[in-house]
């Protein structure tokens, strides 16, 4: 499985650019997972291109809840 990760402002409110190359977005496939860390707005340029594709996709959102749970739960297990 192919992963591709926006970590850039691209797509942001107020950047609605998307964060690469169209000639580069056409090879998306629909087998390609793809994530945003923008979280607002949280339907990007990117991810509605991709899911329009087909692809699985996560929003910037759900990757920060999943973050927040992983810092919480190292937090807890390194506590003295």
């Amino acid at each position: 499985m192919i992963c591709w990760v926006n970590g850039s402002p691209a797509g942001m409110s107020g950047f609605d650019a998307l964060p690469l190359p169209q000639t580069l977005l056409d090879t998306l496939e629909a087998t390609t997972y793809v994530a945003d860390v923008v979280t607002a707005p949280v339907m990007t340029p990117l991810l509605t291109f991709a899911q329009a594709r087909g692809c699985v996709v996560q929003t910037g959102p759900e990757m920060a809840l999943a973050q927040m749970k992983l810092d919480g739960a190292v937090h807890w297990r390194h506590r003295s």
